[in-house]
């Protein structure tokens, strides 16, 4: 085993080993081989509480250090990149979303904000004391959230928004052990069975309090960064995806897959044409039984 395995497979043993991770940045400084300074503020971001000011400070420093490194290493180096997530096809699912709108509901594409910037961004992260996953940085970068209701008539919040929205369910914690009776997880344990959680970030709001957003918290059998529904009326807390530009790459299948054939140009009742398809009812309740069934994402028939 070379000098370098023996580093990685050291931290793979004992992931918090922050000596183990000085001692491989002396050794890539001494063979003349980048990566020292990722591995030191990886370390220093260890030592400060997560959440105040100079956590993000060096957490954006860590962000930019781990640029041009293979994502792979990065993983295995970062106990921090690799929960924020570094694989990002927001990019691509948004593509495909645009792509279908532009070939068959161009007027769609006029509801869409135009993407946030890196300052808005970084104020979420701020706001809820942990950095977002990659995919949805990246889509936040994109698209700003809508005026309208683009997914399934559901509106996808802005920056702004996910901001107000997770407060508010920070003022309502003091519920939170008389509300959690009769909560499910689907799967079971993947999901905390919390009435409010500080880790479940909405993107989406639909028929008042209840959201799809993304799960820095999740279960026993869960994974950060998936996607779930939660929310006042969510009981039945579900996964619907491994992460949001997986979510909005099922949206796009569900397009692709000609289940909305009904295209009045008018974007306004555009929510009402994408339930119909998706099925009668809140799409919170068709999406949590066809993802419970097998049945999502629906793929074209053939």
């Amino acid at each position: 085993m070379s000098d370098e395995a023996a580093f990685l497979a050291a931290l793979a043993t004992a992931p918090n080993d922050n000596t183990a991770r000085l001692v491989y940045a002396d050794w890539l400084d001494e063979h003349d081989r980048p990566g020292g300074e990722l591995l030191r503020t990886e370390c220093e971001l260890a030592t400060l509480p997560l959440g105040d000011t100079q956590w993000h400070e060096v957490f954006a420093k860590l962000r930019k250090t781990c640029e041009g490194f293979p994502e792979g290493w990065c993983a295995a180096v970062s106990r921090h990149m690799g929960q924020a997530g570094l694989t990002a096809s927001a990019q691509n699912a948004w593509a495909r979303l645009e792509g279908w709108c532009q070939q068959h509901h161009p007027a769609l594409l006029s509801v869409l904000n135009p993407g946030a910037s890196a300052e808005e961004i970084e104020t979420v992260e701020r706001a809820i004391g942990q950095p977002l996953p990659a995919d949805v940085r990246e889509s936040l970068a994109i698209h700003n959230g809508a005026n309208s209701g683009f997914l399934f008539g559901l509106e996808l919040l802005s920056t702004g928004s996910v901001i107000a929205n997770w407060q508010t369910w920070r003022d309502v914690e003091g519920y939170n052990e008389e509300l959690r009776e009769g909560a499910e997880s689907f799967p079971e344990l993947a999901v905390n069975l919390d009435y409010t959680n500080a880790g479940w970030i909405p993107l989406t709001k639909g028929g008042g309090a209840n959201h799809i957003g993304v799960d820095l918290a999740p279960g026993l059998k869960g994974t950060v960064g998936q996607v779930i529904i939660f929310g006042r009326d969510e009981k039945r807390k579900c996964v619907l995806a491994s992460g949001w530009a997986e979510f909005l790459a099922d949206y796009a299948t569900f397009l692709e897959s000609e289940a909305v054939s009904d295209l009045d140009p008018d974007p306004d009742v555009w929510g009402d044409i994408c339930r119909a398809a998706l099925g009668r009812g809140h799409p919170h309740d068709r999406l949590r039984e066809q993802r419970q069934d097998g049945r999502w994402p629906r793929r074209k028939q053939n």
